[in-house]
């Protein structure tokens, strides 16, 4: 602050003599005394105001956090109109002198650097007036939302750690079981069953039955081998056989009960159908094969390795519908866990279809009846919910689902798939040799109410219209 000071207040006796060099010879010495009394008044005037503007900078310094912008710009206004008095003083000095008096101050100081400073002290109380809230410096790229990261994040911790097939690289080639078989699989038979037929490649497609099991561990038990053999003789009747559809359900359960039993052979089971599916330039064919993985990967899973594996090479075929519907059944099984019974005809007769949804009807007491959409893993308990919740009842209290055929009722517990219960009932229906059933082992899936405590007449009339009357009714019926 001295330092600016010094230019800001000249030497009065150099600028006066530049001024007027005569001027000696115009004024007395009287008069030369009384000017220079004067000007050493004026001189040490301006020393005592230059301490008190030290004085009251350093006041301000003490209470600048709390200082506005407004006063700061206050201070330098108030300190430029200063300079520009004592500049008038020196008016009819010579330009070269004026130009050094003029830019003597704002070298130290200009106009910009003042407002730079301003800025930072506003900056600086901004903080000072957020102190305590807790922020991190986050830096997002261009057309990112934080609505959508952190919905993306939210969806990252419910997922299974496999990749999604929208994300995998289509321009890869379509992924095989060749490395999974060169270390899993028993090496191949020179011959196959036909003498001019040699056995190929275990792991790509082929036409002719294999004659012994593809993995090495489904030869260690003897029985095992014999099933796996079966089994892909099975699926070899079932893809050639692309010109027919098949009503019944004799061949998958031929295909896929023998894994449910022994859960060795589900890696078996596997692999045959991938095997199928690899390197098969027959478009019928292949389709016949897709509907096997369908059925297959809506009934259990894989072990690991073979499971990663199997999940990549579905990723890789996702420009295949049935191949997206395949990965997303795997998922889903993994998640709900394995069923317990060979397809139902209902799911045989869906993918034949096209169809990757099932209908199933229910029969209400009142002789309505109404569709519902179920799937593979719908439990009985996930059925009965839509159905009071398209009645609109107002409590599921004491409703069940029932299966009825011939002068059978049965009550299908709540928390068993409901394909598994209704499989259950026709493989029963058949063992007990019941002609009611038919070839198609026909039956009414049924929704009633099970217990009647806590019924009050009145209290939900849909209730009463639907369901209450008329299983009273027919109650009294049979007891009269």
């Amino acid at each position: 602050m001295e330092e600016r000071s010094s230019h800001t207040i000249p030497n009065m006796d150099k600028i006066s003599s530049e001024v007027n060099p005569n001027m000696d010879k115009c004024i007395s010495d009287s008069d030369k005394k009384q000017a220079g009394s004067d000007l050493t008044s004026t001189v040490n005037d301006a020393k005592a105001e230059k301490i008190d503007n030290v004085e009251t900078r350093k006041e301000i310094n003490a209470n600048e956090k709390n200082t506005p912008k407004e006063s700061t710009t206050q201070n330098t206004e108030d300190k430029n109109a200063n300079n520009t008095t004592q500049t008038k003083q020196t008016a009819d000095a010579s330009k070269k002198e004026e130009g050094e008096m003029s830019s003597a101050p704002k070298s130290k100081l200009p106009q910009e650097s003042t407002e730079n400073i301003a800025v930072l002290e506003v900056t600086h109380q901004e903080a000072t007036v957020t102190e305590g809230v807790q922020t991190m410096p986050v830096v997002y790229g261009k057309g990112v939302s934080f609505s959508a990261l952190v919905t993306k994040q939210e969806d990252t911790a419910g997922e299974l750690a496999h990749e999604d097939p929208a994300t995998f690289d289509s321009t890869q080639p379509p992924t095989t079981l060749e490395a999974f078989a060169n270390v899993h699989f028993r090496p191949p038979g020179k011959k196959g069953i036909f003498k001019h037929h040699s056995e190929g490649s275990l792991w790509s497609y082929t036409k002719e039955p294999i004659r012994e099991a593809l993995l090495k561990k489904s030869l260690i038990n003897q029985d095992l081998a014999k099933y796996a053999v079966t089994i892909f003789s099975h699926i070899l009747k079932y893809i050639n056989d692309s010109k027919r559809q098949h009503s019944s359900t004799d061949l998958t359960d031929q295909i896929f009960r023998p894994a449910i039993v022994f859960e060795p052979l589900r890696d078996e089971v596997y692999c045959q159908i991938v095997k199928q599916l690899t390197h098969n330039k027959h478009k019928q064919i292949e389709d016949k094969a897709w509907e096997l993985m369908w059925l297959l990967t809506g009934q259990f899973v894989c072990t690991q390795p073979l499971l990663s594996e199997v999940l990549t090479f579905l990723q890789s075929r996702q420009t295949i519908g049935r191949a997206v519907q395949c990965y997303e059944r795997m998922q889903k099984t993994l998640k709900t866990g394995q069923r317990k019974q060979p397809p139902h005809f209902l799911e045989l007769e869906a993918v034949q279809k096209g169809h990757n949804q099932i209908q199933h009807l229910v029969t209400f007491p009142n002789g309505c009846k109404e569709n519902f959409m179920v799937n593979s893993w719908t439990k009985a308990c996930d059925l009965s919910e839509d159905i009071i919740q398209s009645l609109k009842l107002l409590s599921g209290e004491g409703f069940s689902l029932f299966v009825m055929f011939a002068d059978k009722v049965l009550s299908v517990p709540d928390n068993n798939f409901l394909f598994d219960f209704l499989k259950t009932t026709i493989e029963w229906g058949k063992a007990m040799k019941l002609k009611e059933l038919g070839s198609n082992m026909v039956y009414q899936l049924c929704f009633m109410r099970k217990l009647w405590l806590n019924v009050v007449p009145g209290k939900d009339v849909n209730a009463d219209c639907i369901f209450h009357y008329h299983q009273v009714s027919i109650t009294l019926i049979l007891i009269g």
